[in-house]
């Protein structure tokens, strides 16, 4: 009789998957959660490839209308409520999870439509424009208890001393390798 015994050396691949927790339900690789591909080791690179996809077909129609004979204000106003906004939608979700080689290619793509004058020149870059975002919803998410997001918020730190000014007053939580690239905790340390 085989025994199975866990040892260290052993890599996660070659372990077989653990069988589903309920019946007629097949487990997945990843899945599209509000338009945001997440896949099952935490990566967003099915994300960003399609998203690199779809920004490269914006980019083929804004072209096509400046083509066409659309002016640059025209242009950069529909770039704007297009391609960027495709670029940041769900952007503090998958954000974290990121590697640099993909947000190198969303800045790239940014750099593009700038040369072929798809955007205005001097514009923010990807990152500048992602931070703002993240910001103004981690702001509207402490000033409104009715929001969804609240209840993952941290408690109320007291203090009963006068410091300088802090960006919020909640409790630090632990810092662990998965949880700093969520959303939550990446605003509470910023």
């Amino acid at each position: 009789m085989k025994r199975n015994y866990y040892s260290p050396y052993r890599s996660a691949r070659s372990t077989p998957p653990a069988p589903g927790l309920i019946p007629g339900v097949e487990r997945v690789e990843s899945l599209v959660i509000l338009g945001v591909h997440i896949s099952n080791n935490m990566t967003m690179n099915n994300h960003l490839d399609d998203l690199m996809t779809t920004c490269n077909q914006s980019m083929f129609a804004l072209r096509t209308l400046k083509r066409a004979g659309l002016d640059n204000e025209a242009i950069w106003r529909i770039s704007r409520a297009t391609l960027v906004a495709k670029m940041l939608y769900g952007s503090s979700a998958w954000w974290g999870f990121a590697t640099k080689s993909n947000i190198d290619s969303l800045e790239g793509v940014l750099r593009r439509a700038t040369k072929w004058s798809l955007c205005p020149p001097g514009g923010p870059t990807v990152e500048t424009m992602v931070q703002q975002a993240d910001v103004k919803l981690f702001n509207k998410i402490l000033g409104d208890s009715e929001h969804v997001m609240y209840g993952l918020l941290p408690p109320v730190k007291s203090i009963t001393y006068n410091l300088r000014p802090r960006a919020h007053n909640r409790v630090l939580p632990l810092k662990t390798c998965t949880l700093a690239k969520n959303f939550i905790y990446r605003m509470l340390y910023t």
